[in-house]
């Protein structure tokens, strides 16, 4: 038999009263030394010093990214949909699981919708959308809070202000009003690039919908923060708290290449010798030819799946 405490220990109440040492909200612990992750948002939510400095929600969610205001259950964080990403060492000495590394929660989000039904989903932009124009329709209007203004960046106590901006529409190349829009799509375009290294993958994709969580200018990087002044984590994740739900990742697709030749014998290819051979075709010639190619979608759930063929063409003679 184990016990958590030996029933030989000496128990004393020589602790009560006084702040537990694994105590470390943003900050430290006050009767400690600061160490590296006092102010380290990768392991524990910014400015978060008390459990009422949370406000979890308490009705339905209005979208998809609201997932991230849930407390995901380990110390003083909740659900992960920022870009920093802890070495799983650090983590593992962090919090003692290397199961809970705060980026497994991105692939969470490909287990709920907001979308009744599938065909709700058909409008929804893939996260390996490349054009810029696209990317407008979905981040043009967003509401997100900046504390670029000198009057912004003034802390009152330790909460700072903020000023609530819209993300406006990008302009053509050179002609560039705001440019936030545009470096923000360039990062995401960036982060694809760079699945092909993390991830070991032939071409660079989103494999998964919360991969796009690992571009900096969605959350740490946001062309709208001053990352010198704190920031709390609503404010970090508030594109995509506001995005995600418009967002999907890919249906698999292959693409098929059909070849087919008529044939007949060609002359003198029997074998007329007697035997068990006798009359065997030992030659054909090609008659024609014919060869098409055809892109295949796979739609419906990994239990149902289904085939869909989003083209066909004949390919012509080479």
């Amino acid at each position: 038999m184990r016990f958590a405490v030996p029933p030989t220990a000496v128990l004393t109440n020589s602790n009560l009263g006084f702040i537990n040492e694994r105590y470390a909200p943003w900050g430290g612990n006050p009767n400690l030394t600061p160490g590296p992750r006092a102010y380290d948002n990768r392991v524990k939510d910014p400015l978060i010093t008390r459990s009422d400095d949370w406000h979890f929600p308490t009705n339905k969610f209005p979208s998809l990214g609201w997932i991230g205001r849930v407390h995901r259950g380990t110390p003083w964080q909740t659900v992960y949909l920022k870009s920093g990403v802890i070495s799983p060492r650090e983590w593992l000495a962090w919090s003692g699981s290397a199961g809970t590394h705060p980026t497994n929660d991105w692939p969470l989000l490909e287990a709920f919708t907001t979308a009744a039904n599938e065909n709700a989903a058909r409008g929804l932009l893939s996260v390996n959308q490349t054009n810029l124009a696209a990317w407008s329709a979905v981040l043009s209007g967003l509401s997100v809070l900046s504390n670029l203004t000198p009057a912004t960046v003034v802390l009152n106590g330790q909460q700072p202000e903020f000023q609530e901006v819209f993300i406006q529409p990008d302009g053509p190349a050179g002609l560039t009003r705001y440019p936030q829009l545009r470096r923000i799509v360039e990062g995401i375009n960036r982060t694809r690039l760079g699945e092909v290294t993390n991830n070991q993958q032939t071409i660079p994709v989103f494999n998964r919908l919360g991969r796009i969580l690992a571009t900096p200018e969605l959350t740490v990087a946001s062309p709208f923060l001053d990352p010198n002044h704190y920031v709390t984590d609503p404010v970090l994740e508030r594109i995509p708290q506001q995005i995600l739900s418009l967002l999907r990742e890919d249906d698999p697709r292959f693409v098929v290449y059909a070849f087919g030749q008529a044939l007949r014998e060609a002359p003198n290819s029997l074998y007329l010798q007697a035997g068990g051979f006798n009359r065997l075709c030992t030659n054909y010639q090609v008659t024609a030819e014919y060869a098409a190619k055809a892109v295949i979608r796979i739609e419906g759930t990994p239990l149902n799946p289904r085939a869909v063929i989003e083209s066909y063409r004949e390919l012509p003679a080479q």
